[in-house]
């Protein structure tokens, strides 16, 4: 449970990171410790593996929403 909890705080951080940018983060698809999302107006995407090896990744978390 808290494993999960962890990962859920995880992903909202990486949420707010992409609204700060203007993003709109809709869901999030997972495959094992592997998680995706994309900005419903303009399909930036957000990857991310969370894990013992954090890795955070996509053009929602560095450029800013068109």
């Amino acid at each position: 449970m808290r494993d999960e909890l962890g990962r859920g705080l995880g992903l909202q951080k990486l949420a707010q990171t992409a609204h700060a940018l203007g993003h709109e983060p809709i869901g999030w698809l997972r495959s094992d410790d592997e998680y995706i999302s994309a900005c419903s107006r303009c399909g930036a995407r957000i990857y991310a593996r969370l894990g013992a090896h954090t890795v955070k990744d996509g053009e929602a978390l560095t450029n800013p929403c068109p």
